[in-house]
C-alpha cells in the first residue's frame, strides 16, 4: 500500500499489534479523531474507548483501550496505553451480561464511591459490547463507529 500508516498499539505488558493500515481512529480526550497518510504530528492523549484500524484490505479491525497517549510522527503512529483487549475476542453474549451486572451494581451503589466505581465498570462494559458488535459486523442504533 502506497498511501499508508505504520501503526504500533503498545500496553506496558508489550506490543500488542505492529502493522501497516490505511487510517487509525483514536478515542481522543476531547473526542474520538482518524489519522490518514501525511497527517501532522500530534501527540494527544486518551481516554478509553475503541481504538479501529483501517487495515490494507479496507476492513476494520477494532480494540478496546484504557486511557492512554497516540503519537503521530512521520506517517507512525504509536499508541500507548494501559490496557487493550482485541473485540474479536470478546465473547458478544459474556458482554451483554457484563453491562446488565454494571447496571445493576450502578443502581444499588450506596455510596458516591460505588456508584462511581460503577460507573467506570458501565462504561467499560458498554465499550465492550459496541466493540464485540462491530467486529461481528452489527450495526448499531444510535452510534457511530
Amino acid at each position: 500500500m502506497e498511501k499508508a500508516l505504520q501503526v504500533d498499539i503498545v500496553t506496558p505488558q508489550g506490543s500488542v499489534y505492529s502493522g501497516v493500515v490505511a487510517a487509525v481512529t483514536v478515542p481522543g480526550t476531547v473526542a474520538p479523531f482518524q489519522v490518514l497518510y501525511n497527517h501532522a504530528p500530534i501527540i494527544s492523549s486518551l481516554e478509553p474507548g475503541i481504538v479501529k484500524l483501517l487495515l490494507a484490505d479496507l476492513s476494520p479491525r477494532y480494540y478496546v483501550v484504557g486511557g492512554g497517549f497516540v503519537e503521530v510522527l512521520h506517517n507512525h503512529v504509536t499508541v500507548l496505553v494501559d490496557q487493550v483487549e482485541p473485540a474479536e475476542r470478546i465473547d458478544l453474549q459474556e458482554a451483554q451480561q457484563q453491562v446488565r451486572q454494571a447496571q445493576q451494581r450502578l443502581a444499588s451503589a450506596q455510596t458516591l464511591e460505588e456508584a462511581r466505581q460503577a460507573r467506570q465498570e458501565l462504561h467499560r462494559a458498554e465499550l465492550r459490547l459496541r466493540a464485540a458488535r462491530l467486529a461481528q459486523g452489527q450495526r448499531e442504533s444510535g452510534a457511530g463507529d
